[in-house]
């Protein structure tokens, strides 16, 4: 799994890379032999105004079967509580993805195979 932290207008210092790692590997680690690449942008949408305006968007490259990328947002009074909320979000979005592709009926020649 490899994750690309992006900000705009929040400054992405290696604290909030790891706190923001760190939760992504929490959520999205059991399901890493089904991920690609990781996106995380972090934006400020007022600046230093304030207000529920920090917005976490996460997509996230499946490998295999079904949509090739999956996103989400969330949006928050500060960046901590975007990314938890959006890491809850992407964590349920992925497990369904994969769960659809393990019982997704294939046909292979004659036969009907589920992928379990």
């Amino acid at each position: 799994m490899w994750i690309e932290l992006i900000g705009r207008g929040v400054p992405t210092n290696n604290e909030l890379r790891s706190d923001v790692e760190r939760r992504l590997m929490f959520a999205l680690g059991r399901f890493s032999g089904s991920l690609g690449r990781i996106t995380v942008h972090l934006i400020d949408e007022n600046g230093p105004k304030g207000g529920v305006d920090k917005l976490c968007r996460i997509v996230v490259g499946m490998q295999g079967r079904g949509p090739s990328r999956l996103v989400v947002e969330a949006a928050a009074a500060k960046i901590p509580a975007a990314v938890n909320i959006a890491a809850n979000r992407i964590s349920q979005v992925v497990r369904r993805q994969v769960e659809r592709a393990r019982w997704t009926p294939q046909r292979t020649d004659d036969h009907l195979f589920l992928n379990n």
